[in-house]
This record gives structure tokens, C-alpha cells and sequence, in this order.
């Protein structure tokens, strides 16, 4: 029973886990530091996207990483 129980805790902890894995994109740009943009730092997917416009539209060139 205990490890019915276990099983019944861990296993939405896990899935919330992984869900909260995020995609991010990586900025390069020649003289310049690498910058990082990850999705789970921005209120909503648009102002994601729109961070990386940002960057590109500065002469950035933004790759998406895993």
C-alpha cells in the first residue's frame, strides 16, 4: 500500500518536472557575449519571441538549443 502511495506522489512530481523543461535560443554575435534567451523567462510565449527579434534585429544571430 505504501508504495501505492509513493507511486501516486512521485509520478505528477515527475511529470510537472519535465514539463518544465523550456526551449531556449542561444544569440551569437562577432565581438559580442554569448546571450542565452530561454521561453520559462518570459510571461507568455510572444514576449519570448519577441526577445529574439529583439536580439536579431541588434545583428545577433539566434539559434535554437535543446
Amino acid at each position: 500500500m505504501k508504495t501505492i502511495k509513493l507511486s501516486l506522489f512521485i509520478l505528477p512530481l515527475a511529470a510537472v518536472s519535465f514539463a518544465s523543461c523550456s526551449e531556449c535560443s542561444i544569440c551569437t554575435k562577432d565581438d559580442s557575449p554569448e546571450v542565452r534567451i530561454c521561453e520559462e523567462d518570459y510571461e507568455n510565449e510572444q514576449e519570448y519571441h519577441n526577445a529574439i527579434g529583439f536580439m536579431e534585429f541588434g545583428g545577433y544571430d539566434c539559434d535554437e538549443s535543446l
